[in-house]
Order: structure tokens, then sequence, then C-alpha cells
């Protein structure tokens, strides 16, 4: 079967609600034995009058109506044929005339439907004579119609008359003449009546009118004596009991009404009698009788006293509740003991992950989550789960959800170009599951990495810990790449010396993060990439970390402490390192304390020298002169470095030597001194260097001093740099010149070099490993190196954790994309027992999901587990589907010093794994709650079966400890006694239905009986809303919908998961055990109207605007503000409808640019159709789909009519589609096509035209009132 075709049997019917049960039959005075009131007695005599012959004395019959003089000149009969005059008849007769004139094309002169037209007219001119007539000259009705006649209606009469003299001119028409001949005769014979002779006489002058025109004049006359009876009636309706009271009755009229009101008595005696015989049925014969009342019941919860640690309130013990109508005391009592310890929440933390992306391989995992704290919660109630994505209340975190953070001393990096090389090494098993997911794709391995690393390095957010506080690392900065052959993913994050030196947080910087206590790096999303990021998570969300190496290099490092003998040195400057007599086992010291504090697995000094001598051969040839001839390798310094105040090595000879100099070779093989000097090839492991968490103090060098300098200690050649010996030299120089012979070439001797150094930086790198998949060693603890994941509510410490050893540690926290949770942070818990009122809002997100499976968990040092059974001793809130109580008794392993949620509190959680969209909204929790039940009287009756919150505020006899009671929610559960109507219902329904539900009719009214909080039930039979096949014989889809809440303008009706589940529960007792049932909410489809519009003059546009707003929502969802409306399931929309109530408002001059949108769904399976044709129709997708207003409608105004607009414009007045309202273009008809358009039982006046007036003759048959 399609859905779609329509008309449909699926969508013929709405369903059933309440006010559609009772028979009217069984509604006290609906069928009556005698139904007449006394206008109808009046009425009745009046004509019945007419029908009496009077003779006299010489028994001839005269044919004047004597009998009507008894009756016709009282005010209450009159009132009362005014009542009962059927004018409704007779309007809708002239309006389809009308019609037809205008569509006519041989005017109105030619046509009989305007002699009918007069006839009437001159009818109901009469009729209004008539009551002036018989009316008293003080009379409240009279005066209000002398009133209108001559300020109205004789208006109208003087320009029909011009118009008919005016016709007379040109043509002549015998109903024209006569009933201006009528009107002549009325206005000379009476003063009621009178042709304005300004309207008559200057319009008789004027153009003559087209037939259009005429017309206009015409129905405005009519309008005028239709509006004018309305008013009538209305005046009679309201004061007709009190013409009862007049002074001036004639005698018999007042014997006749008392007469007629004292019948009455034996009407009310006859009408009795079908509620008597019904009665005596219902409960003598078959035994039935009224539902008891059921009292309601509240959840209220206890504040201890300051003083207090622990109150006991017993079973029974009675609270007091005020009646909010006359402030009488209603008494509850509580179920069960309870003992009222300081607990209570604190804070609530909540995280429900939703998915990106329609393919599975392509989905994307993200995450909304929130935080209520103290001062949020002291306004409850109000929805705190499940939290809405991107609406969440979350307070602002100082980190993004889901982080890794490492610290590390390693990370000690004050200046430099500095690399920080992160490797994350992942188990063999979750590596590979990674990459098999290429597989899925279709891709290669090669360009799956490829994008991966792309990924990584577009969506990560790097932030470094400085003395300044936390430094976003630009995005540029970061490589990375993924090793298959290692199973894993390598890091690369460079600074250069533009970025802040890397240090351990100060203590003013740290908020809500842990706190590593070194140097931090954080690896989290970056929010302008949030897309790619959650796809990015989702990818390697699961891989299961082995280790994680870390390594740093650094270039150019300049922040040491340099020194010699002689003491500090200014290295800013050119300095001497080995003083300026350099000699054998002279040192210079280097220090750092960054560097020196690290495991070193390279170190290197860049030196560059001042004044070396630029000789070929270098220092071969500039102590050419000197006794010992020196090479350029042989200016050595030994290495060593001070540890726990002693040089490693210790002995010389076990020390490291290198050349202090290095050379370069020309071209021609010739060698340079190189003004720098790169050592290199330090024997790292020789130093013994020990590494520390912080860097050293290496402010200066002294005996005292225990570690951080590295000592260059000049060890060859043996005469140095020829210091000491240069004077003797020098003395021997100057001799030998003194004696040298004439043409000897005198001897020169360089002045030894004093090694003077420009700069000097180190570059070093250093590692270090975590291993995660083996408990730290004692020394891996000392060491502070730390592994953390961040997440939305606090963090973890996963190395080092001794706790944690066996648990495998993912790269970032781990995503369930199938599990949500709500987080209760409980602090002053001062006992293992907990009692909770979990409160839950009457309408669910998706109650047709399935629903998620529900665990309680409790937080024992950062790990989540699971509440049992025996912890579990009360609850009622069926998985979290109702508003209930939940009483805890808590394991004595609970702990409040963890850091996955914040700190100093002890933590529950109701964990759902799978879809949370069927799970109703939480609105409150609350603690130290208990069930308590209102207390009936002895005749088990009460008068208000709910109570608002607030109204349970005191006990009645207090408790010694207890401060403070709180009824947080309305009572429920309670149902008054059984009225006489809902008993007839119930009895008439069960004497149908057998309490076996085999029809739709059965099934609605079982449903609506056992449920009164159902507003209206839909049985729609052989289909299934859960699948696109509606025809599915042995099925039964039951289409659910709740009172509506109608303070609230925003909240459609949507039974709560727990009602669906209680009603197809229930309906399975007494139906067949094979059919299959579905019980579902409605489906909404908005409905929204775009449309140009302009308003009339002085009305202000952006007032009516959003009045139109309005206005359109209660025209397109009246039952959402009028209990009273019916729901229309299924149903449809004439456009035409919308068109014409919008034109029909009285600040709407015309409209334009219209169509209508019917939106059915959501993205990504939205459905939309359009409608833009005035006589199209909107119709409901599904037989359980109900058209509602949209929120907005997109209508603009103009000031200007705009022809290309093509605006249609009001002033339709009372005209009815299908009745009187056509739009054009106009169609000319023949003459027999416009009398089809005429019901010609509608022509025949009514009784009292004929009758009461003319004295034609009776037609019984148009006697309807």
């Amino acid at each position: 079967m399609d859905i779609h075709q329509k008309p449909n049997v699926l969508f013929a019917r709405a369903g059933t609600c309440h006010t559609e049960r009772l028979l009217p039959e069984l509604v006290n005075n609906d069928l009556l034995i005698s139904d007449r009131q006394l206008s109808d007695h009046l009425r009745f005599l009046y004509l019945y009058s007419d029908l009496l012959a009077y003779y006299d004395t010489n028994n001839v019959r005269i044919d004047q109506n004597i009998w009507r003089k008894f009756l016709e000149q009282d005010d209450t009969v009159i009132r009362s044929l005014i009542l009962h005059t059927n004018i409704e008849r007779v309007k809708k007769s002239i309006h389809k005339q009308f019609l037809t004139l205008r569509r006519k094309s041989t005017g109105i002169i030619e046509s009989e439907y305007t002699t009918d037209l007069l006839v009437i007219g001159r009818e109901l001119i009469i009729l209004l004579e008539y009551w002036h007539k018989n009316l008293p000259n003080e009379d409240i009705i009279r005066v209000k119609l002398d009133t209108i006649i001559h300020e109205e209606i004789n208006i109208h009469l003087s320009r029909v008359y011009k118009l008919f003299q005016q016709h007379h001119k040109h043509h002549y028409n015998e109903a024209f003449v006569d009933f201006c001949a009528f009107l002549d005769q009325k206005c000379n014979g009476t003063s009621l009546w009178e042709l304005k002779s300004d309207i008559v006489q200057n319009e008789m002058n004027g153009p003559d009118l087209n037939d259009e025109q005429a017309i206009d004049i015409l129905n405005d006359f009519f309008d005028a004596i239709f509006n004018t009876i309305y008013n009538l009636k209305t005046l009679s309706a309201n004061d007709y009991f009190d013409t009862l009271q007049s002074q001036n009755k004639s005698p018999h009229m007042a014997l006749l009404i008392a007469f007629l009101q004292l019948l009455q008595y034996a009407d009310a005696h006859l009408n009795h009698i079908p509620q008597k015989a019904l009665d005596h049925y219902y409960r003598h014969i078959l035994k039935f009788n009224n539902n008891p009342s059921i009292p309601d019941e509240a959840y209220v919860h206890f504040g201890l006293s300051p003083n207090h640690s622990f109150a006991f309130v017993h079973s029974g013990a009675r609270l007091v509740a005020k009646n909010p109508f006359n402030g009488e005391d209603i008494l509850f009592q509580t179920k069960r003991d309870i003992t009222i310890n300081k607990a209570k929440i604190s804070q609530i933390n909540s995280l429900v992950p939703h998915k990106r992306g329609k393919k599975e391989e392509s989905t994307a995992i993200e995450l909304s989550t929130a935080t209520y704290d103290k001062s949020m919660l002291q306004e409850l109630p109000f929805p705190v789960f499940p939290v809405p994505l991107k609406a969440s209340p979350s307070l602002e975190k100082s980190y993004e959800q889901l982080s890794v953070m490492i610290g590390s001393p390693l990370f000690h990096l004050a200046e430099g170009v500095r690399t920080i090389h992160i490797k994350f090494k992942f188990t063999p098993e979750s590596f590979q599951e990674l990459l098999n997911r290429t597989k899925k794709k279709d891709v290669s391995s090669i360009e799956f990495s490829r994008k991966l690393m792309g990924m990584i390095n577009a969506t990560a957010r790097i932030r470094i810990t400085t003395k300044e506080g936390w430094f976003d690392v630009p995005e540029e900065a970061l490589s990375s790449q993924l090793l298959s052959k290692e199973n894993s993913l390598c890091m690369t994050i460079a600074l250069n010396a533009e970025i802040p030196a890397m240090t351990k947080l100060p203590s003013e910087q740290q908020s809500a993060m842990p706190d590593p206590e070194t140097p931090t790096v954080v690896i989290g999303l970056r929010n302008s990439a949030s897309s790619y990021g959650l796809y990015l998570l989702t990818i390697i969300n699961g891989l299961i970390l082995e280790k994680i190496d870390l390594k740093v290099s650094v270039k150019h490092y300049r922040g040491l402490v340099l020194q010699n003998q002689l003491g500090i040195i200014d290295n800013s400057q050119i300095f001497e390192p080995f003083g300026p007599l350099a000699k054998p086992h002279s040192s210079f010291y280097i220090g750092s304390g960054e560097v020196f504090s690290k495991n070193l697995t390279s170190l290197q000094v860049d030196i560059k020298w001042d004044g070396l001598p630029m000789l070929e051969g270098g220092f071969k040839s500039y102590y050419d002169a000197y006794p010992n001839r020196v090479n350029n390798d042989d200016f050595k310094v030994n290495i060593s470095y001070l540890n726990h105040q002693h040089w490693n090595p210790f002995y010389a000879e076990n020390r490291q030597y290198i050349s202090l100099f290095q050379v370069v070779k020309s071209s021609k093989g010739s060698e340079k001194l190189d003004y720098t000097t790169t050592i290199n090839n330090i024997n790292i492991n020789g130093l013994g260097i020990t590494k520390t968490n912080d860097p050293l103090d290496v402010s200066i060098y002294s005996p005292n001093t225990i570690a951080g300098f590295l000592k260059l200690q000049l060890s060859g050649p043996e005469q140095a740099f020829g210091h000491a010996i240069y004077p003797t030299l020098m003395s021997d120089m100057l001799v030998k010149n003194a004696q040298k012979k004439q043409g000897e070439t005198a001897v020169t001797i360089n002045e030894p070099y004093t090694p003077r150094i420009q700069s000097i930086t180190i570059d070093y790198e250093a590692e270090e490993s975590i291993n995660l998949t083996s408990p730290p060693g004692e020394e891996e603890e000392k060491y502070l190196n730390k592994f953390f994941h961040l997440n939305a509510f606090g963090y973890t410490k996963e190395f080092p954790n001794n706790l944690k050893a066996a648990t495998p540690v993912t790269l970032f926290p781990l995503m369930d994309d199938k599990a949500s949770f709500i987080a209760f942070g409980i602090e002053d818990l001062n006992s293992n027992n907990l009692s909770m009122h979990i409160a839950i809002g009457e309408n669910s997100l998706n109650p047709d999901d399935n629903r998620p499976q529900v665990t309680w968990q409790y937080l024992s040092n950062n790990v989540w587990l699971p509440l049992h059974q025996e912890n579990i001793v009360v609850d009622r809130t069926k998985g979290f589907y109702k508003s209930g109580i939940i009483v805890f008794n808590l394991p004595n392993n609970i702990t409040n010093n963890n850091t996955y949620m914040t700190p100093g509190l002890f933590w529950i959680r109701v964990k759902f794994t799978g879809a949370v969209n069927s799970l109703p909204t939480i609105v409150g929790v609350y603690t130290q709650a208990v069930t308590v039940l209102r207390v009936m009287d002895k005749n088990g009756v009460f008068s208000i079966p709910t109570l608002p919150p607030g109204t349970i505020q005191k006990l009645q006899n207090p408790i010694d400890g207890i401060e403070l009671v709180v009824q947080p929610s309305k009572t429920f559960n309670g149902r008054q006694f059984e009225n006489h109507q809902a008993f007839y219902r119930r009895v008439s329904e069960r004497l149908r239905h057998k309490n076996r539900a085999i029809s739709s009719w059965d099934y609605e009214r079982i449903i609506l009986e056992k449920f009164p909080e159902i507003f209206q039930v839909k049985c729609i039979n052989h289909t299934l809303k859960s699948t696109h096949n509606m025809l599915n014989p042995g099925h039964i889809t039951l289409v659910i919908i709740p009172k509506a809440d109608h303070n609230s303008i925003d909240t459609l009706p949507i039974a709560s998961t727990a009602l669906l589940t209680n009603v197809k529960e229930y309906i399975q007792h007494v139906s067949s055990s094979f059919i299959k049932f579905e019980v579902v909410n409605p489906i909404y489809e908005d409905v929204k109207v775009n449309a140009t519009i302009k308003f009339k003059p002085g009305f202000e546009k952006g007032l009516f605007l959003n009045t139109l707003q309005q206005d359109l929502c209660n025209f397109l969802s009246p039952w959402l503000f009028n209990a009273s409306k019916d729901i229309p399931l299924g149903g449809n929309i004439a456009v035409s409808n919308i068109i014409d109530f919008i034109n029909n408002r009285n600040y709407i001059e015309g409209i334009g640019n219209f169509s209508i949108l019917k939106y059915v769904g959501k993205a990504p399976d939205l459905k939309l159709d359009k409608v833009t044709d005035y006589n199209g129709h909107l119709f409901a997708n599904y037989p359980w789909s109900i058209m509602v207003s949209a929120k907005h409608h997109k209508i603009s105004a103009v000031d200007n009519f705009d022809v290309t607009a093509k605006l249609r414009h009001g002033s339709i007045g009372d005209m009815a589609i299908g009745e009187d309202f056509i739009v054009g273009p106009w169609t000319v008809l023949s003459d027999k096509d416009s009398e089809t358009c005429i019901n010609e039982d509608i022509l025949v006046p009514s009784l009292e035209e004929y009758c009461l007036i003319t004295k034609k003759y009776i037609k019984t048959n148009h006697g309807n009132r």
C-alpha cells in the first residue's frame, strides 16, 4: 500500500480523545423526553393560534386571526419569536444568489434572481416592522431597532431606491417598480421608514452605476438587515428572563407564563426517568460501582540542622501540605523509615557522545558535556541530561575535553633552537587494527598514512608551559610521521629561538589541570578544526600504548655559566678560557643546570675562537721559533664532569682527550687553523652525569658545588702555549740579535697565543622513555616523567600509576560512542546509605529508539567500579524512565581523592550504553528523599488530586535534627472518586469491548480508560511505523498523544518512554497473543508560511508582524493553545484556508508571493514539501503525523504593492471558501450552470416569514430552529 496515496483509510481517522468517549445518550439532560423551554412553548402557541378558527355569535367564521392578538402584544412572546427566527438559511440563500449574479453575463435587469432577492427583501422589511410595532415603546429592543433603522437601514434603502430609479430611466423592470412602490408606501405610511432625500436626490443626478456596483449596493442592504437581526437575537437572549419581572404583564399572559413554568417540574420528572433506568441497570442488575479514589503520592527530601549529623524519620511520619485554594491542611505520611544524613549533591557532570557522518567508516564522535556546580543546582529543576548538542551549559575549561599531557624534566628547555620528539609506540594488535581500516576505504597504506599525518598536523593543538603560563605552539611547528614497521606515531615539535623558555608552570598559573611538577606538553585539538579533529580522535580511538619515547634536541644553547681559575667569565664579551697565561692543567669550566640534569645522549660544544694565527700551517708555523716543535693537534684538553663534588673520570689517564683546535685544508694541501671548533665526540657515558628532576644550581663553581660543570683541562703540549718559556726565549732572541753579524737575518719569535673565545654554545640531545606495560620501578617513580589523560571533568595519571598497571593505556582518553553518563558528586557523605530522588521530565527526546542499558558505578581511586545488585536497595525509576527514588548502600572503598572528577567529592554515576535519545530529560536530583502518601479521610474523597510543588513544607510533629522539608515536584498517581459521568462512560465501554481489544474502537478506549494522562489515541491496524512498507498484517501501531502543557508554547506533547512501555505492556494483556504491537509518539511536521504582506494604514509593521506570527501559530496549531480543540492526526490543510485566514486579519491589506513549506524529519533524512497553488492541499506524510505551525514563519512587509508580486487583496469580509469566494479570472456561466449553484430548498422562506407576516400558509417541514 502506498503511504502517499490519499485519500487513504489510514488517514481518515484521527483517533479518539477523552471528549469523544462519552455517548450523548449517557449525559444528563442530553436526550430528554421533554426538552421544550419557555420560549419554545410561547413560539408554539403563537404558531398554533393561526390554526384556530374563530366564530361569532352567528356561527360565522371570522378570517381575522383573533387568537394571535392575545399573544403578540407581549414582549416575552416577541422575544421568543426573535430568538427562533432562522436567519441563517435566508442569509445563505441570499449570498448564493449574489454569487450567481456576479458570475452571470446578462446583468441584474434580466436576471430572475434579482426578483427573488427583492421578494425576500420585502419580507425582511415587513418582519422588522412587525417586531417594532408589537413591542412596547420603552422596550430596549424596540429602541435599538428604531435606532438602527433610522441610522443605518434607511440609508441603504435610499441607495437601493435610487439605484432602481436610475435603472427605470433606461430599462423597465416590473420587479424594480413594485419594490420602489413598496418603499414609497412604507415611507409614507409610517415614521419608521424614511428615504433620505439627500442621498436620493444627489445620486439620482450622478453617473449611472454598473452591474458590479449595483450588486454591491444590494449586498450592503441585506448585510445591514442581517446584522440587525443578529443584534436583536443577542439582546433578546440577554434580557429574556428580565421581561418576566415586568409589572406591565397582562393578567392572561402572566397566568399563561406561570402555567408554562410550572410545567417544567413535570418535565424534570419525565426527563429523570432515563437516568434512573440506567442507574438501576448498571448498579443493581450488572453490579457495577464507582471506582474509589486513589491517594496521590509525592517525593520530599529533608534537610538536616547544621549541628546534627543524623536524624531518623519513621514510617508513617506525617507531613502537612496547604491546600492552594482554601488554605486547609492536607496530611501526607512517609511510606518507609529513612535515616537522614548530611550527604548532598554538590556537582553534576554529564557526557553524551554524538556521531557525525552517515557512513560507518567516516563516522566521527563528538562529545557534549555539561558541568553544574552547587550554585547552579540550587535553581533546579531544569534539564541536566541528556546534554543537547552545542547547547551545553558547561563551565569554562582551561583545557580541551580530550587531551594528553606529558610532563618530564627533559622539557626544561630555556633557549636555543629546540626540538621535541615524541614517539608513541603502540601494541601490534591495536596498530594493525588502525591499518586495517585502509582496506575498508580501499586506499593504500601509504595514502592512508599521508592523509592521517596531514590530519594530525592540521588539527592537533600543542601547548607548552612557560613562566607566563600556557603557550600555544604555532601550527606549523608540528610535524608527524607514521612508522608502520615500528607500530609508532612520531610527533616532532620545533620550538624556534623566539618561543619562550619552556619551564614548570608557576603556581599562580595552575588551575584545574594536574601539576606534573615539570615542564609539560599538552596535545589536544584545535577549536577551529573540530570536524577533522573529531574524526581524527575517532580513528585513533582505542590505540593502546606500549611505550612513549621522549627526545629533546637543542642547538645553540648559550645559557652557560663559564668560569676558570680566575673566576666567573662574562660570556657576553671575548674572553680567555684558560686565563691570560694558559699553562698545562689550566681549566675551563662550563656549567649548565639545564643541560647536565638530563639523560644526555649527545653533547656538542661549539667554540668560535678569536685572534687565531692565520699562517699557513697554523700553530706549526706560528711556533716554529720555539724549541719544541708543535703540531695543530697537539693542543688537547681532557674532559671531566663534576658529580657529587668529584670530577668524573677521577683519574686523568681515564679521561677523554680532545683536540682543542681544528684545521681546514686549502686546495694546495696546506693546513690553516679553523676559527670554529666543534667538540662532538664526547664520551657521555664516561662522564657519569646523573639526571635530576630540576635544573641544577650552577651559579658558580666552588669546592662546595655538587654537580653541573664540565671541565676542559689543558693537557698538552707540555709547554702549553709557551707563556712560561716566552720570556726566556725573548731574552735569548734579543741577545742573539745583538750579537748577529752584519748581513745576518735577525731572529724573531711570535708572542705566545692566548686562547680567546668569541662565543661558545652547546648542542645536546637527551632522551627518556615511559614504559606503560609494566609497573614503574623505584627509579622511574623518583624521576618525574608523567603521562596524563585529560577529560572533560578532570584527569587521570596514567604513568606512574601502580593501580592501573594491568589496565591498557590508550593514546587519548578512550571514547565510547555508545556510552553516556551522568555523574553525581556528593559532599559530606557520612554514611553508606544514600537516598536519591531522580526527577524526570514529562517529555522525552525520542522515545521510539531502543532502550539503552543502564548500569550504576562508583569512583574509587580514579577507577569506575560497578554497583552490584546488593548495593542498590531500591530503584523506582525503572531504568531511568520515570521519576523515582533510588536507595544505595555504597561500598566502603568509595573514595573522594579522585582526579577523574572534581576532587573532594564522592562520585557515583549512571552509565547508559546505547542511544540516549529514548531517555527522558532529567530535570533534578535530590538527596535524603522519601515517598509520602496522602492520608485519606473516612469518606475517601478529596477535591484536588494533584498538588503543585512546594505545598508540602513541614512535619506535623517536628523531629529533632530536621530543619527543612522540600517538595520539588507535583504529586502524582492521584485519582479522584469516579463521578457519575465517568462511571457511565466506563461501564458502557466495558459492556461493548468486554475488556478484550479486537477493533480500533476497543484499543483506543481501553487505553484512554487505563491511562487518564493520555489525551488521544489512534489505532492503525495492519501497519508498522518502523518499516517503510505500510501493509504489515498482524501488526498494530498505536499512536499516543499525552495531555499537552498549554502554558508552554514551544512544548509539543510527547509521551515518555515509560508511558509508552506501560501502554504496550498493558494492552498485551487484553489482546491476542498473536498480534505484535508498536506504541509510538506522533511525528510532528512543521508547516512554514512564506509570504509578502502589506499592512493597512495605521498598523505598525514591527508589532503586527509579531501579531501575525502568533496568529498563524494559533491557526495552524490551535490545539496547543486550547485543550478543547482536536488534534488532526494524519490530517490535511487547504492552502486556501491559510491564505484567507491571513487576508481576514483586520490589519492586512494584501498578501502575495505566497508559498508553504512542510518539513518532515531532521537532517540528513529531512523531507520537504512545497505548495504554492491556492487550490492545493497539504497532506500529512504518515497516518501518525501531525502538522504543526513552525516556530517562525518567513513574513516580510512591503509599503507599496508591486504588480509583479501578484498581491491578492483582502477585504473579503465574511466570505467563505467554497461558498462565495472565487479567485479570478471570472468565467461566464450559462443560465443552466448558474442554476446549479443554488440550493432550491434554501430559497424557501422560513416559517415566520410566511405564517407570521404574509399569512400565506404554513409549511411544517420548515419549522427547524
